[in-house]
């Protein structure tokens, strides 16, 4: 969404970025002004600026701290405000955003008339709809002014960009539309198949609200899909019928103008989509409609996540267990079934959602991204006829998000030995190594000497005669009591060496 910000906000922005994830969110004030390439008085000014800002925006507790005899420049943030308010307030303000904004609902004659719609010049409207058309073009979507202004192209990929754009924007903290309530949505939401979507679940709660509300929006301004290629949601059981129909029933009236063949059509896109988001958190087993859908098995949909599936339990420890491999099984499944039903529509969310960007900022968990990455990496390219007609690029990077969530290396790959040393007692050293590193590596620390031991960690120095009388060859890592950051790093360092030579053997 970056590229949607004004020119004078994205400067801004990057440097709240900067400084946001520099060690103690400060950063040298030299260092600052290489990456903004800016001269010392803008950037001053930038900073009062952005102050200002924040204030207007009511975030009272935002402040950069400029200190000019250490020469630092400090954000100083309240734990529960992420940067990613002022990203959304900058964007609201932003001409590209209310431009695409208004264009969701109205369509205008004229530039001229939009532009003195929104209060603007014409050339700052010319300008502004040449260079969204330049982003919007992969996304199978463009603001046509050839017969009048509108947005144009593929109503799914249009649906599913808007929704994703009011997603970040608007978040929770407000509801855009006034056409629907939120509980009206809920409400609709209470009769989708529970094997699809269950209401009232908090997982990805927004993100189905939003596209339920653009979806409806959509249809309600005469806005209606085409022939969707991907084989649409329809009830594999006869349980499933009776909830449809209510569904179905419930849309009819919101969308009174439209006949019930196209009624029943968008009712089956949009459940479709909700089963696309997928990976709901309280959904334990893949829907039937993966397996039971004859268009499904028509284009073999499940052959190759099985075969993924199989491949990736032989490098671990143990089996996984029915509730793992569920889980698994689920998430691969609406991933594939994404791509599939949103086909090329660039999915690519990186600069929209902050979690993928935070994937790997903890430093214990590089070492479990990297072997994902590389583990995933390797199936894929053992069976690349499996993923030939697959968007490979947008799977890899699910698939780490998938297997980042539901596999615990603590308990599937090898075990390492760590001997933890404290001059007084080592309880306090022990609790605090195993909170930060036990989930990503399986650790067992003993509280005996054994030669099978992987690690020493301690908090005082250790003699050549102490080494030698433990008879200690492995590596020793000095800390802290209270482990401080460069500890972390060499704790990871060692652990991620000592498990990755361990997973070769």
């Amino acid at each position: 969404m970056r590229e949607l910000l004004d020119l004078r906000y994205q400067k801004k922005i990057e440097m709240i970025e900067l400084i946001f994830y520099s060690k103690n969110h400060s950063i040298a004030q030299t260092e600052l002004l290489d990456a903004l390439e800016v001269t010392y008085p803008t950037l001053v000014a930038t900073v009062d600026k952005v102050n200002l800002d924040a204030k207007e925006f009511g975030y009272n507790d935002f402040t950069i701290v400029h200190s000019p005899q250490q020469q630092l420049f400090s954000l100083e943030i309240k734990e529960d405000l992420g940067i990613q308010f002022m990203f959304s307030a900058y964007l609201k303000k932003s001409l590209k955003f209310q431009l695409l904004q208004l264009l969701l609902t109205e369509s205008f004659p004229t530039m001229k008339i939009l532009a003195n719609k929104m209060n603007v010049s014409y050339f700052s409207i010319r300008q502004t709809v040449k260079q969204l058309n330049e982003k919007l073009d992969s996304r199978h979507m463009s603001i046509s002014t050839d017969k009048e202004v509108a947005i144009v192209g593929n109503e799914l990929a249009i649906r599913l960009y808007y929704s994703v754009l009011y997603l970040f924007v608007y978040g929770g903290g407000e509801w855009p539309f006034s056409f629907i309530h939120y509980f009206e949505i809920s409400k609709l939401l209470a009769d989708c198949p529970k094997e699809i979507y269950v209401s009232g679940t908090i997982d990805k709660t927004l993100l189905v609200h939003y596209y339920t509300a653009i979806h409806l929006l959509r249809d309600k301004k005469g806005q209606f899909l085409s022939d969707i290629n991907a084989p649409l949601y329809s009830p594999p059981l006869i349980e499933e019928e009776d909830t449809y129909r209510s569904f179905v029933l419930n849309m009819k009236t919101y969308l009174v103008n439209a006949n019930d063949a196209y009624v029943n059509y968008t009712s089956s896109v949009l459940i479709s989509c909700i089963l696309a988001f997928g990976n709901y958190s309280t959904i334990e087993t893949p829907p039937p409609f993966f397996y039971l859908d004859k268009r499904l098995q028509d284009l073999d949909f499940l052959a190759s996540i099985y075969l993924f599936v199989e491949q990736l339990e032989q490098n671990f420890l143990i089996p996984f267990s029915t509730i793992e491999k569920n889980k698994i099984l689920y998430a691969l499944m609406s991933t594939h079934y994404r791509t599939l039903l949103f086909e090329d529509m660039n999915l690519d969310l990186d600069s929209s959602l902050p979690v993928y960007r935070a994937l790997t900022r903890h430093p214990s968990k590089l070492f479990k991204i990297d072997y994902l990455k590389q583990l995933i990496r390797k199936i894929m390219d053992s069976n690349a006829s499996a993923y030939t007609k697959l968007d490979q690029t947008y799977l890899e990077k699910e698939y780490v998000l998938i297997l980042d969530k539901y596999i615990n290396l603590s308990k599937h790959t090898k075990e390492i030995k760590v001997a933890v040393l404290s001059i007084v007692s080592n309880e306090l050293l022990t609790q605090e190594f195993k909170a930060n590193f036990s989930a990503y590596y399986n650790i067992e620390v003993v509280e005996e000497y054994d030669r099978k031991i992987d690690l020493f960690i301690s908090d005082f120095l250790l003699s050549k005669e102490v080494i030698k009388s433990l008879k200690i060859k492995h590596p020793i890592v000095y800390v802290h009591t209270k482990l401080a950051e460069g500890d972390y790093e060499k704790l990871n360092k060692q652990l991620a060496e000592i498990a990755t030579n361990k997973l070769k053997k």
